[in-house]
């Protein structure tokens, strides 16, 4: 039978994936007597999908390089694109704002957050600026010791190059390094240090001079004032440390050398104040004149827990921070270059190095309210600027521990110190105190003994001249040999007990031996060691 000719229910007839779709068709066609149109595969519909599709995804090719080739274009020609750019960086007005908390480790802010809160009332929750913009930590050490000192620390954030315990801005060759803040002033930046210890002292010293030891303070002080290679680097000074900057000849000076060092400041161009008046009068930066030259303390300004009480002699970190920004602001108003100012909290370490939990607490207080007034002058302020805070390292391994026996002090007892005292151990006299269980034991120790004095030298004899001149002192002035110290405690120990009376039997022998002791005349010893010890002491 022809093909065309076969039966549509043909059992021979093949079947396909549309087999059920042809046979709904071919029913309906002979039910209707009608052949449905057929309907092409890839219609309008799909056509439109495709190009929609097509559309996209050109359209996100051309953003993407569009993107690309503007970030491509503004970094290798900033200028073209109205950006203050130059050699590919940005050279636009900015100000740059260095802070230290010299000594200031993690306890240290604990505790100055948790004395807050309780003497303040505040809630458990509140915290300190710093605690606001904590960023992480930094591992400090330097080149000759895996604990550095702030020399070598300041040194590795002045120069960005480690160097040796006690190096001032120097490598551990001996040779200067470049510093951030002679960079600064080099570029055109106006510069400043502020401190609360000497402005001699190791970290505002190696910011602006080269030395290779840090006790050499007198030469530091003239390197800062303009004595330097580069010329004079720093416009703004503020501290203490007044006694290196005078001539010994004068009174409060601890110089070597009989070198004015103000004067010389002074014939640099320097403006300079030393007390309370003379800083008021710069009116918090608005009346000053750079270079300024400001030292108020002969040596390091009083911890601020003391400071406080002495408001009217000495101005405040804080103080000064606001006017070192004040000043150099007003000063760099009418230039394209800003400023970089370097803000130390410096006795956060000496009171670490004291192990005095109360000074440290308000000396941190103190840094961190010239971190909220940093904060604060670069909010209002229109020049874009950029503060750092970071500490050199830790001092004084102070910890903060949970009681755990009946014999440590309560918690309550170690706050109670801080939030009652005023002053620190330096203003209070130095009385040697014993307790009284060793006055009772030890009665000589409850009057101060004077040493005895000498006895009228006496020609010596020909036959000591080989002994030891201890020797030929009296017998009362001899110091006890440290051999027979053991044999003496000893001996006391046998002395300071009660007396007790022999046992008959002993007594009896001894008697008999012609040893007799009459009763409670101490302990019984052999005849035999008493001769020896008498013999000893012949």
């Amino acid at each position: 039978m022809p093909r065309g000719q076969e039966p549509l229910l043909s059992e021979d007839r093949p079947s396909s994936d549309h087999s059920d779709e042809r046979s709904i068709e071919e029913e309906d066609a002979l039910l209707t007597g009608q052949q449905r149109p057929q309907v092409r595969k890839y219609g309008w519909d799909f056509w439109r999908e495709v190009g929609l599709f097509a559309w996209a995804t050109l359209a996100t090719a051309i953003v993407i390089i569009l993107a690309v080739m503007y970030q491509h274009k503004q970094t290798a020609h900033p200028n073209s694109s109205g950006g203050d750019w130059k050699d590919g960086r940005p050279s636009g007005k900015r100000n740059l704002i260095f802070m230290v908390s010299d000594g200031m480790g993690p306890t240290s802010l604990s505790l100055t957050r948790s004395f807050r809160q309780v003497e303040s009332g505040l809630p458990i929750d509140d915290l300190l600026a710093l605690d606001q913009h904590l960023i992480g930590s930094s591992r400090t050490r330097s080149s000759s010791s895996l604990i550095t000192d702030s020399a070598a620390g300041a040194t590795a954030f002045s120069c960005g190059k480690k160097s040796y315990n006690g190096a001032i801005s120097v490598l551990p060759d001996h040779t200067p390094c470049g510093t951030v803040l002679e960079a600064a002033k080099r570029a055109g930046y106006m510069t400043g240090l502020v401190v609360t210890t000497r402005i001699t002292d190791a970290t505002p010293a190696c910011f602006a001079a080269h030395v290779n030891q840090r006790e050499e303070e007198d030469r530091i002080a003239e390197q800062e004032v303009g004595e330097h290679p580069l010329g004079r680097m720093v416009d703004l000074m503020l501290g203490g440390g007044r006694c290196h900057f005078l001539p010994n000849t004068t009174d409060g000076s601890c110089r070597g050398d009989d070198r004015d060092i103000v004067e010389l400041a002074k014939s640099n161009g320097f403006s300079y104040v030393d007390d309370r008046n003379g800083f008021d009068g710069l009116n918090l930066g608005n009346s000053v004149k750079l270079p300024l030259l400001g030292l108020f303390a002969s040596t390091d300004i009083p911890y601020e827990i003391d400071r406080r009480q002495m408001d009217d002699v000495y101005p405040s970190l804080d103080e000064m921070a606001r006017t070192a920004l004040k000043a150099l602001s007003a000063a760099t108003k009418d230039s394209n270059k800003g400023f970089f100012l370097m803000i130390e909290g410096s006795r956060i370490d000496h009171a670490g190095h004291g192990n005095d939990p109360v000074a440290q607490v308000h000396e941190v207080i103190a840094y961190d309210k010239a971190f909220a007034s940093v904060l604060d002058f670069l909010d209002k302020d229109d020049v874009q600027g950029v503060a750092i805070s970071t500490s050199d390292h830790e001092t004084g391994g102070l910890a903060t521990a949970r009681r755990t026996f009946k014999a440590t002090p309560s918690p309550l007892h170690v706050h109670r110190a801080p939030l009652t005292s005023n002053r620190t151990p330096l203003h209070l006299p130095r009385i040697p105190l014993v307790p009284r269980a060793t006055h009772q034991r030890y009665p000589f120790l409850r009057k101060p003994r004077l040493p005895p004095a000498l006895p009228p030298q006496q020609p010596p004899n020909p036959r000591q001249r080989h002994l030891s001149p201890l020797l030929l002192l009296p017998p009362k002035l001899h110091p006890p040999p440290l051999r027979n110290r053991s044999r003496r405690l000893r001996r006391y120990r046998r002395r300071s007990r009660p007396p007790r009376r022999p046992p008959a039997g002993l007594a009896r022998l001894l008697r008999l031996r012609g040893h007799h002791q009459p009763p409670g005349a101490g302990r019984v010893e052999h005849p035999r060691t008493f001769s020896r010890r008498r013999a000893h002491l012949r």
